[in-house]
């Protein structure tokens, strides 16, 4: 009799296997790691599916190790063990100092919070990316699984939104006693936040491809699947989620110059997916005028802000400790003038969370990494053909920034995805000057698809 235990042995021995042939046969670190990300929206559901643990770590921790094995056949070099790398080392090392002393370092939320959310299986994957994506082939293959992830979620949210429950798969999707936000398109994070963050990179990813691949075939797709992206959006009745993928999608369109002439008509066709999804999907525009009228998650966010701000006051220096927010705010939450009490386990904003239980040395040193990177990557250029990638980093920060402003992101997909995109571009840049960062004047609008590029060395 098959059981979930069996099942998680036979996996783990073809992949054991599988990994022995992989160093052997070259097995590229990108594609696993790709596949790593992809399965990464299933996580925290694995045992929803029958199996114990999840497997998406693995692939991503696989892929780590045999970049490694790559960075030391290619003589250790190719990478930046410099800046940003160095202030990532000491935060890792710091976070680990302060989750012991709280005694949340074994914790299992804690635990994973601190290797997924803070964290440092994403770090990693930023000091790596030159050797995992290092290579147009390996890029060219994380955007196809973006694009094909994309599709995935898209077809969900889709389906949630008009109620074909019967449809969805996996099927605790359907299940309303599992996670969150059950009527909403929440997809396999059963989480409409995480859904909608998720879906918005995947509708960046769709525009890149849309704009890069030749075939007519894979264009079409990859416009389909954008469209199904931006419907899944709408679906999330989230208002954190529509704020992030607007601010996202016109900031970035308005910073890049060949991008503006393409801003008109990207409002045009934002609106008619709004107004078409509230006119034809039964329910939706009730739904989502429910929600905008919803203050019982808005009174959560400010009282536990309020508790954060007391909690930092207390103890601003070190903070109370990795993982303790939960059990240490209590006391700090006071009630405000206009609105009642409220209480969460999860403090729904990234900074402030930081601040409270890492204090301002913590603090300092993430933001510190976050910025430096994005500095490095936004305002240098690289290889002509990852300009489309310096253009969509630029919308998937911002979608994460304001998502980290109204949610705790705890789930792997979004923080991976954000530093993975910065490892690609922070080790291949050159210098621009100031005036042309973000705003380069000779870049055409549709450049054609360059000649193959060699690995990406640091400069």
């Amino acid at each position: 009799m098959l059981t979930p235990q069996l099942i998680l042995l036979a996996a783990f021995g073809a992949l054991a296997v599988a990994s022995v042939a992989s160093i052997s046969t070259r097995v590229d670190p990108g594609h696993v790691v790709t596949v790593g990300l992809v399965l990464g929206v299933f996580s925290g559901n694995w045992r929803n599916l029958g199996l114990p643990i999840g497997i998406d770590r693995f692939f991503v921790v696989w892929g780590i190790f045999l970049a490694l094995l790559k960075w030391r056949k290619e003589g250790w070099r190719g990478l930046r063990l410099d800046g940003v790398p160095l202030i990532l080392a000491l935060l890792a090392g710091y976070a680990i100092v302060s989750a012991t002393w709280s005694g949340h370092l074994v914790e299992k939320r804690s635990g994973f919070a601190l290797l997924d959310q803070l964290g440092l299986l994403p770090f990693l994957l930023f000091v790596m990316a030159p050797v995992i994506y290092g290579h147009p082939a390996q890029r060219r293959g994380l955007l196809v699984g973006l694009v094909a992830l994309g599709g995935y979620l898209g077809v969900t949210a889709v389906f949630e939104t008009i109620g074909a429950t019967q449809l969805l798969f996996p099927r605790y999707i359907a299940d309303p006693n599992v996670g969150i936000h059950f009527g909403r398109a929440r997809g396999p994070f059963v989480e409409a936040s995480a859904n909608g963050g998720a879906l918005t990179v995947c509708l960046i990813a769709s525009i890149m491809a849309f704009a890069s691949w030749r075939e007519v075939a894979y264009r079409r797709i990859a416009l389909a699947v954008a469209l199904l992206c931006a419907i899944g959006i709408v679906g999330t009745v989230t208002r954190e989620v529509w704020l992030a993928a607007a601010v996202s999608g016109l900031v970035t369109l308005a910073a890049f110059r060949p991008l503006r002439r393409f801003l008109v008509p990207a409002l045009l066709a934002g609106a008619l997916v709004v107004a078409g999804s509230l006119a034809l999907v039964p329910g939706l525009s009730t739904r989502a005028n429910e929600r905008t009228k919803v203050q019982t998650s808005v009174w959560d966010r400010l009282n536990s802000n309020r508790a954060a701000i007391h909690m930092i006051d207390a103890r601003p220096t070190l903070g109370f400790g990795w993982g303790t927010f939960a059990e240490a705010s209590p006391p700090f939450y006071t009630q405000a003038a206009t609105y009642p009490v409220t209480s969460v386990a999860q403090l729904h904003n990234v900074a402030l969370s930081i601040l409270a239980e890492l204090g301002v040395a913590g603090f300092v040193l993430w933001i510190s990494a976050f910025l430096g990177a994005a500095w490095r990557a936004l305002s240098r250029r690289g290889p002509p053909e990852l300009e489309r990638w310096r253009m969509g980093l630029l919308a998937v920060l911002l979608n994460f920034i304001v998502l980290s402003n109204f949610a705790p992101l705890t789930f792997p997909f979004g923080n991976y995805i954000v530093w993975v995109w910065l490892g690609i571009l922070y080790a291949s840049a050159r210098t621009l000057p100031v005036q042309e960062i973000l705003v380069h004047r000779g870049t055409p609008s549709r450049p054609p698809d360059p000649a193959p590029e060699p690995e990406l060395v640091a400069v």
